[in-house]
């Protein structure tokens, strides 16, 4: 299999026992597209990922058997979810630079903090609904409209291509925003943004999500601020990580806006 412009793989729910990626292409080429890869809920002990040149995220979750992981140069990696791997007792190549979220929701890492002196953001906390500012709350792709009724939401924002659930009471937007390094956001979020504060105008409370709540819902949420009360790009983002403290938007994210940032300072009411 050649993973060339491949910009997703979805091996979720197939009974996979392992997965090796050099197994699937020659292990002396690179892939240089894709950003996600899904394992889920198969049965697999040994996992291992190399040579994945702009990978974002990697899902292993819901692996009972899962034992361990090793990850080689994929050095834009900043997610990893091995939530619900409750016999994973090793990790290889932690040490990535990017690495800045570890999804482990009913899995020890005890064993991690042994090997690595790295400060990762462990998604613990994260399962709570940040409040922002202006009635907009900030969170990840797994809570329930019950969760979100009791906050009093009415409009939730999908910040990425997936469907999580359907709604009955609230009503939902979605804008299909990959986390990848070629991904427009300019063009896209001040329209977006436009109908989110009309919303808010109109005394509504918004729920932002994406897949963690890191990157792509984060930056929706940073630019909110950067053009509503003309604050730079640190200052919004400083007051953003202070709310909900794993937020982290990728690298072209960060360059946009604040190619942004010099545009809602020129700007003249």
């Amino acid at each position: 299999m050649n993973f060339t412009l491949l910009r997703k793989i979805e091996l979720g729910n197939l009974k996979l026992t392992e997965f090796q990626s050099n197994n699937y292409y020659n292990k002396d080429s690179c892939n240089d597209d894709t950003y996600e890869l899904l394992l889920n809920k198969n049965e697999l002990v040994n996992v291992k990922i190399s040579n994945f040149i702009n990978l974002k995220e990697i899902i292993i979750n819901n692996n009972d058997l899962l034992e361990s992981i090793e990850i080689e140069n994929c050095p834009n990696l900043y997610l990893l979810d091995i939530s619900n791997c409750k016999k994973i007792n090793n990790i290889k190549g932690l040490d990535t630079p990017n690495l800045g979220v570890l999804v482990c929701h009913n899995t020890d890492i005890n064993f991690i903090n042994e090997k690595y002196n790295i400060n990762l953001y462990v998604e613990k906390d994260n399962e709570k609904i940040n409040y922002i500012i202006d009635n907009i709350y900030l969170g990840n792709c797994r809570h329930s409209e019950e969760e979100l009724l009791e906050l009093g939401i009415s409009h939730v924002f999908n910040i990425t291509p997936q469907t999580y659930r359907q709604y009955s009471s609230i009503i939902e937007y979605q804008l299909p925003i990959h986390d990848a390094l070629d991904q427009n956001i300019s063009d896209l979020f001040p329209e977006v943004l436009n109908r989110i504060k009309d919303l808010i105008d109109d005394g509504k409370k918004i729920y932002v999500h994406c897949y963690a709540g890191v990157s792509r819902s984060a930056s929706l949420v940073i630019l909110y601020i950067m053009i509503f009360y003309r604050k730079t790009f640190e200052e919004s983002f400083r007051y953003v990580r202070e709310k909900r403290f794993c937020v982290q938007p990728n690298p072209y994210f960060v360059q946009q806006l604040k190619e942004l940032e010099t545009v809602i300072i020129n700007f003249k009411e």
